[in-house]
């Protein structure tokens, strides 16, 4: 007699196992961009994929947040499967990122350091798209200054002391375009 999974056979091999069961093109997508953000991982540090600049990847964390907050802070139905959430979770995903506005200043000091000043171009690429967050920042200081409810996200929301960070280190909250000419200056311009 020999013992397999279990169950007792009399002589001969093992009853086969059971065929794999296929993956749905709803999980392939998944466990693809799960691959993506292991990369994302190796390559720099931390599973901290910005909102922009990363592709289908960013769209992808965005919807684990989601889920997440679903299922754990709603109860609701979800996509966040436990094995998803373990996964995650020993990967070091965070499924709150509580500061990302901090997170985005901190480059931006770093942008200063190595460039001397605050007017990151708007097609900055390094550092996450840098420049489409500086550019948000000015959106919301014109409409704050007009007197207009100011509703963006998180990390282009400001407040009376993220103003006075930003201007702790002189930021600038008009920049002239690099297309005006002299004596005709005009603010807030395309490539800033």
């Amino acid at each position: 007699q020999q013992q397999h999974d279990g169950a007792t056979t009399i002589g001969g091999p093992p009853p086969p196992l059971p065929p794999p069961q296929k993956l749905t093109k709803q999980e392939l997508t998944w466990n693809q961009r799960f691959q993506e953000l292991v990369d994302y991982k190796i390559k720099h540090g931390h599973c901290d994929v910005p909102d922009v600049g990363s592709g289908k990847l960013s769209t992808w964390v965005s919807v684990q947040r989601t889920a997440w907050k679903n299922r754990f802070w709603k109860g609701e139905k979800s996509s966040m499967s436990d094995e998803r959430h373990t996964k995650l979770q020993n990967l070091g995903f965070r499924f709150e990122i509580k500061n990302q506005w901090e997170t985005r200043f901190q480059q931006l000091l770093e942008y200063k350091a190595h460039h001397g000043h605050t007017r990151v171009p708007q097609h900055y690429k390094l550092q996450n798209n840098l420049g489409m967050w500086v550019k948000g920042q000015r959106a919301a200081y014109r409409h704050l200054k007009s007197g207009a409810s100011v509703k963006t996200s998180n990390h282009h929301k400001l407040d009376t002391d993220r103003i006075q960070k930003l201007n702790d280190i002189g930021f600038e909250w008009v920049v002239k375009s690099r297309r005006s000419t002299a004596g005709s200056a005009t603010s807030g311009g395309n490539n800033y």
